[in-house]
């Protein structure tokens, strides 16, 4: 869709789609709250700046497209406080459709519907997409550990398992839930093997069972500016050995890498069925408190299974709860000092990622989209003031009070939260540089 752009528009153009999207429904949620609760929206838009189209609708809102779009913003009638404005100000407000007037609630709600939206935004796109792309899903392929209940009932790695006993399987999730649910308890397996199927019969153990998902040593994305990107692999490519080590499943290239942080390997692979060999040095990440090495492929572990409308609402709503469990996790890593801090990323990196994402098609930019909502209404929700969830903070603390906090104080608090916004935006600009190798040209050239 955007590959006939021509650089830098293929990332422009994209990353302006992606933000406008999340920047509007963020928006819309503060919009549609302000109405039902009797508050007059004065403006509405998405960017910043002079606006480039503009236009009032029948209630009054002025409804803008501004040029710079890195965010946006609603103008609520009579936000500010009465003693923060003129008499002259005052005189135009509308009794009963101001939002200083309105009770905490009200305005509390008005504020979380933003962050609110961003996650409603996500539930459709990820049930849009499992109703027509299909969900993605890890086959019930297995890895058969040795000497395992599953081995001992005759079960091989590569066994493809089609139902147990009489429930139907279509993920490996099936079959650890099927496992988990009935330790203990023979159960026919059937699967398929090659051309042929197989029934087997196997006794799931309290202590496991012995399988693991298959996932072949198969090169399915390369993240830009790795290791693997600098030497050259494709996606595409299949890892046959790492520095004479046979490698038979993606795992193997997981436990090989990460013992060689910052090590030259030599890999044979195989690319279009010819043999190939690449000489890579390994990257470095920390994990844990520890370093270990990176590589910066992707593994090609998902098929797609379309859902009904109603799964695909389920599976929606579910999929968003996820990526939130693992965002917050994520960031606790960071906080924590088990993930590196230099996985923050800013525009420049949400840029370059929404032009590589572009590339692959429609769905996988939706996906995208989807993915950057959740983490937009959960950045939002941070009790940081400035952001939505400090003014939800504050609400807190006045709902407690039963009067709002000094003056001042919310002052203060902007002030301190303006601060921290800004040096977080610069740190993450300064890795977006990095990331994307000006830092380093910029030291090569001055050394």
């Amino acid at each position: 869709m955007f590959n006939a752009l021509p650089p830098p528009l293929n990332s422009v153009v994209p990353f302006v789609i992606v933000l406008g999207v999340l920047v509007f429904f963020h928006e819309l949620g503060h919009y549609l709250a302000a109405r039902w609760r009797g508050v007059h929206v004065e403006a509405f838009s998405v960017g910043f700046g002079r606006a480039l189209v503009s236009w009032t609708d029948k209630r009054g809102t002025n409804w803008k497209i501004a040029w710079i779009p890195l965010g946006g913003y609603v103008k609520l009638h009579g936000q500010e406080q009465p003693e923060e404005v003129g008499a002259d100000v005052r005189a135009l407000w509308q009794p009963g459709r101001t939002f200083h007037e309105k009770q905490v609630g009200s305005r509390a709600i008005v504020v979380a519907a933003g962050p609110a939206a961003n996650f409603v935004l996500a539930a459709i796109l990820f049930a849009a997409l499992f109703a027509t792309s299909g969900e993605p899903v890890i086959p019930p392929k297995l890895y058969v550990a040795p000497d395992s209940p599953a081995a001992d009932a005759g079960l091989l790695t590569g066994d493809r398992v089609e139902s147990i006993d009489d429930q139907s399987i279509r993920r490996f999730d099936d079959i650890d839930r099927f496992v988990a649910a009935h330790p203990g308890q023979p159960a026919t397996f059937h699967v398929r093997r090659g051309e042929q199927t197989f029934a087997i019969a196997a006794t799931p153990e309290v202590h496991g069972f012995g399988t693991e998902p298959l996932i072949p040593a198969d090169v399915g994305g390369v993240v830009a500016n790795s290791a693997a990107a600098r030497a050259g692999l494709r996606a595409g490519d299949k890892i046959e050995a790492i520095d004479g080590e046979a490698v038979q499943r993606f795992d193997d290239i997981r436990r090989i890498v990460a013992a060689r942080p910052a090590q030259q390997l030599v890999l044979a692979l195989r690319r279009a069925g010819a043999p190939l060999s690449i000489t890579l040095t390994t990257d470095v990440r920390t994990e844990d408190g520890k370093k270990i090495g990176s590589l910066g492929v992707q593994a090609d572990v998902t098929e797609s299974v379309r859902l009904g409308p109603v799964d695909a609402v389920v599976g929606g709503v579910t999929h968003t709860y996820d990526v939130v469990v693992q965002t917050v996790s994520g960031l606790w890593g960071m906080i924590a000092g088990g993930r590196g801090a230099d996985e923050l990323g800013g525009p420049l990196r949400i840029a370059q990622m929404s032009g590589e994402v572009a590339q692959l098609g429609a769905a996988n930019l939706i996906n995208f989209i989807a993915v950057l909502s959740v983490n937009l209404g959960l950045i939002n929700l941070f009790p940081i003031p400035v952001l939505d969830g400090g003014h939800l903070l504050f609400y807190l603390v006045e709902a407690v009070r039963g009067r709002p906090l000094p003056r001042r104080a919310v002052e203060y608090g902007f002030r301190a939260g303006f601060a921290l916004l800004v040096g977080l935006f610069v740190f993450a600009t300064w890795n977006d540089l990095s990331h994307l190798g000006l830092v380093r040209w910029v030291r090569a050239f001055i050394g």
